[in-house]
C-alpha cells in the first residue's frame, strides 16, 4: 500500500455535537450545516459468510477473504441520486455451485453505471491482511520452501461483533439521532474505537443501526468492560441564580466535551496516513488507508472516500490491537526490504535474533526454516 500525501483526514467540515454517555460507550455525533451534493448511501442486507477476493477469467475462485458479511453499503453518485435499502442479494451467479459459503463477488462492486456496492470494514481489512501476502520475491536462506512457492499461506485476524462491546448495543439504541447528524465517534473508555460518516443526515439516519453490524479488535471489547471514564467538569461556588447563568454553564460543559473529543481522536485525524485509491467515479475517490503502525501509538485501518474539493463525504475505521499492529509492522518491514532479515531488522532498531524472536512470538514462525528459528532462539 503505497504512501499518498493527498490523503487528508479532518473533521474540518463538521461541527462536533454534544456527547452522549453510558456506562464506558461514548458516542459523539457529528454534524453537517448541509448535507454533501452528489453521493447518496444506503445499507444492503447480505447475511454472507464470505467475500471472494479476485478470480480467474474463467470465472472461477482464486483467492478468497474469508468472513461474516451481515450488510453492505449501495453507494448511487449523480446529481439526481436516489438510493434505497435494500433486502437481500443475489451472492453467486446461477452456473456457481457453492455448497456452504456464500460468496459477495468483490470487496467493491459495479451495480449500473451510476451505483457501486461496498462491503464495510471488510474492504480495510482485506488491505491489512494482504500486507506481504505474497511473501519474499527473493530466494532468501533463510525463509522456508513452502513461503518460498506459495506465499504466506493463510492470514487470519480475530475480530469481535458490537454485540460483545459492553453498554454499545443499549447506547444506539437509545441515543438521539440529532438534527444534521452525518457521523459519529464512538469511543469506549476514552479510545477512539471506530468513526463513522456518511454524507447526509438522511443517510445517516438510514445506517445507524449498522453500528451494530461493525466489528471491533479485542482491544476495544477489553476496554468496555473495564471502570468507566468520567470526565469532570468544574463545579461553580455557587448554583445559578438565572436561566443565563445555567445556559452558560451548560455551554462551558458542551465545550469541555468537544474539546476533550478533538484531542482525543488525534491518533486518526491528522495523523499520517498510508492509502490506495481503489475507484474514481463523478468526482469521488474511494480509498483505504491505515496508520503508520508506530509502536507504542494507536492505529487504525479503515476506507474513506472524498470530492474534487477534499470534503469527507464517507469515512469507516477499525482501531487495531497492539497485537494486530505489531504483526502488521512485522509484515510490513519485511515487505519493505524485499524481506531481507537483516535490513528488516536494522529498520526496526533489533538485531536479527531479536526479529526471529518477534516473527515466532507473533505467529510467523513457519516462514522461517527450523535451524534459522533454533538459531534465533
Amino acid at each position: 500500500m503505497p504512501p499518498n500525501p493527498q490523503l487528508d483526514l479532518n473533521l474540518t467540515d463538521l461541527e462536533v455535537g454534544s456527547s452522549q454517555v453510558l456506562g464506558a460507550v461514548r458516542l459523539v455525533p457529528l454534524l453537517r450545516a448541509a448535507p454533501l451534493e452528489g453521493l447518496q448511501i444506503a445499507p444492503q442486507a447480505l447475511d454472507a459468510c464470505g467475500a471472494s477476493l479476485s478470480e480467474h477469467n474463467s470465472g472461477q475462485v482464486k483467492q478468497a477473504y474469508l468472513g461474516y458479511v451481515p450488510h453492505g453499503l449501495v453507494l448511487h453518485f449523480g446529481e439526481q441520486a436516489t438510493v434505497r435499502a435494500t433486502r437481500g442479494a443475489q451472492l453467486v451467479s446461477r452456473k456457481e455451485k457453492v455448497r456452504d459459503v456464500p460468496l459477495v463477488r468483490r470487496m467493491v462492486r459495479k451495480l449500473d453505471g451510476q451505483s457501486l456496492r461496498l462491503l464495510p470494514l471488510h474492504l480495510a481489512m482485506e488491505g491489512l491482511l494482504t500486507i506481504g501476502f505474497s511473501g519474499p520475491d527473493i530466494a532468501w536462506r533463510a525463509y522456508s520452501e513452502q513461503v518460498l512457492r506459495y506465499g504466506l499461506g493463510t492470514r487470519s485476524e480475530t475480530v469481535w461483533g458490537a454485540d460483545e462491546v459492553r453498554c454499545l448495543e443499549d447506547a444506539v439504541r437509545t441515543f438521539e439521532i440529532l438534527h444534521g447528524q452525518c457521523g459519529v465517534l464512538v469511543y469506549v473508555n476514552e479510545a477512539l474505537a471506530s468513526a463513522f460518516i456518511v454524507p447526509s443526515a438522511d443517510d445517516y439516519r438510514r445506517l445507524h443501526y449498522s453500528l451494530l453490524q461493525d466489528f471491533f479488535s479485542e482491544l476495544i471489547v477489553t476496554y468496555a468492560a473495564l471502570p468507566s471514564f468520567e470526565l469532570q467538569v468544574g463545579q461553580p461556588a455557587t448554583a445559578p441564580r438565572e436561566l443565563g447563568d445555567l445556559r452558560l454553564r451548560l455551554e462551558r460543559a458542551r465545550s469541555a466535551w468537544t474539546e476533550h473529543a478533538n484531542s482525543q481522536a488525534k491518533g486518526l485525524f491528522g495523523a499520517p496516513m498510508s492509502a490506495e485509491v481503489l475507484r474514481r467515479k463523478q468526482g469521488f475517490v474511494l480509498r483505504r488507508f491505515r496508520s503508520s503502525l508506530l509502536r507504542g501509538e494507536e492505529n487504525h485501518i479503515g476506507e474513506c472516500i472524498h470530492d474534487e474539493a477534499g470534503h469527507l463525504a464517507y469515512l469507516k475505521t477499525f482501531r487495531l490491537s497492539t497485537a494486530q499492529t505489531r504483526r502488521a509492522r512485522l509484515l510490513s518491514s519485511l515487505a519493505e526490504v524485499n524481506w531481507n532479515l537483516r535490513a528488516a531488522a536494522a529498520q526496526l532498531q533489533v538485531s536479527t535474533p531479536d526479529l526471529i524472536g518477534r516473527l515466532e512470538r507473533a505467529g510467523f514462525g513457519y516462514l522461517l526454516k527450523e535451524q534459522v528459528r533454533l538459531r534465533g532462539m
